[in-house]
């Protein structure tokens, strides 16, 4: 890992409790590694975490001495590293309470996350095969009583894209009341939406009333969870009515960083405050008891931070690269996509209907993700089956008169000429 200088998944590593000195049987430790291989960003990775730079080898090595003997453009800048990289204390965001946890009885760790329905959506990529009646989307609401059934009775999973960091340090799952409720599994982080997945915690779903468990472990920062349901208590398919998340919304920690209020954030959380979404919901209150979450000297400061979260919201769409205006029947449409107001994260869904049809059905939904000053959305992959004269354009699921402009493909079928038939 150190010398293929993976530095992210190093720090989910080293967040989940890695030892930053762990030694081989040579009593070589990444640092001696990192530095030996002119790995800068690894050491100070390692370093900010704990690597002791004078950590001694059987071969009588330390980091600092291995830095001696590089080249002198590499020795200096290892040096500087090396001595003057601050371990980063832990700060309140990544403490975590160890002990027994007893079932369904939570302990203080993070409050639990409000879930958002664009963590998931309802396709192949995001989950196991389910059930034609159910959706996946059902799991982040877990006040509708609907459940998502996947149809294997072992083996189900299902990935969240949190679309930004958070640091989590538990999972609630609601299962259902009968042998389809889930018996065990385990949790996968990654840094990427298509992998590769790092398991970070094996669970067990006990029998209980409600069949609601709560799983702790120490906290990692992640922004893709992949929750893999290993197998149920006997029944044909497994079925599953909620999942959420125990953790903190690292855009909190950052904001209360910026403007030097850090250590407000146990308050906040003991009082539910996790995202940012919670907070500016909850100024008010804040502001109007101030001295319940704030010290005397910074009410101002708390001010200017609510002020900066005015968030941006979705005012228009627009076709950023339209659809091709000419297809043929069951071939793919190249990537085309749809842009938006800067830093959004919308869903949008994908609306086709033939030309002089009143009926619109949806073909695809997605997220638009920020990128350089605009937020967009791609639809690859999309596919018209049948010949025709077609319309499509992208809606807002939740601004449903927010909408790219309608765009005409004319889907036609491939005819054989006379020649080609001879051949």
């Amino acid at each position: 890992m150190v010398v293929k200088s993976h530095d992210k998944c190093l720090e989910t590593l080293l967040d989940f409790g890695l030892n930053p000195n762990i030694a081989d049987q040579t009593n070589t430790t990444p640092l001696h590694i990192a530095v030996r291989s002119l790995k800068l960003s690894t050491a100070r990775i390692l370093l900010s975490y704990g690597a002791d730079p004078n950590m001694i080898n059987n071969r009588g090595e330390t980091p600092i001495g291995i830095a001696e003997y590089l080249q002198p453009d590499q020795k200096q800048s290892f040096i500087n590293v090396l001595l003057h990289t601050p371990i980063v204390e832990p700060s309140d965001f990544r403490r975590y309470t160890s002990g027994t946890i007893t079932a369904n009885v939570i302990p203080y760790v993070h409050p639990l996350l409000h879930g958002h329905l664009n963590w998931t959506l309802d396709s192949e990529e995001f989950r196991s095969q389910t059930d034609i009646n159910s959706s996946v989307q059902n799991l982040l609401d877990t006040t509708s009583g609907s459940f998502w059934c996947c149809t294997l009775n072992r083996g189900a999973w299902v990935i969240f894209d949190l679309k930004h960091q958070y640091h989590i340090s538990g999972m609630r799952i609601i299962g259902c009341d009968n042998q389809s409720t889930p018996r065990s599994g385990h949790i996968d982080v990654s840094n990427a939406f298509n992998g590769p997945w790092l398991k970070v915690k094996d669970f067990t779903c006990p029998i209980s009333q409600g069949n609601k468990n709560d799983i702790f472990f120490p906290p990692f920062k992640t922004r893709f969870i992949r929750v893999f349901i290993s197998d149920n208590y006997g029944g044909d398919d497994i079925r599953i009515q909620g999942i959420g998340f125990y953790g903190v919304d690292m855009r909190l920690v950052e904001k209360l960083r910026e403007y030097g209020l850090e250590k407000s954030l146990q308050t906040l959380l003991a009082n539910g405050i996790n995202d940012l979404e919670t907070l500016n919901e909850k100024q008010d209150e804040i502001l109007n008891s101030s001295d319940r979450y704030l010290d005397v000297n910074d009410h101002f400061q708390f001010i200017r931070l609510t002020e900066s979260l005015r968030s941006s919201k979705l005012t228009f769409l627009e076709w950023f690269n339209p659809p091709q205006s000419t297809i043929l029947a069951g071939d793919k449409l190249q990537t085309f996509s749809a842009a938006g107001d800067e830093a959004v994260t919308d869903r949008v869904k994908l609306e086709e209907k033939l030309e002089n049809s009143p009926h619109v059905r949806t073909v695809l939904m997605r997220d638009l993700e920020p990128i350089q000053g605009r937020s967009l959305v791609d639809f690859p992959d999309y596919v018209i089956k049948d010949p025709g004269r077609y319309k499509v354009r992208v809606v807002s699921v939740e601004s449903p008169n927010i909408h790219t402009s309608w765009q005409d493909i004319v889907v036609g079928i491939f005819v054989k000429t006379a020649a080609a038939a001879e051949e």
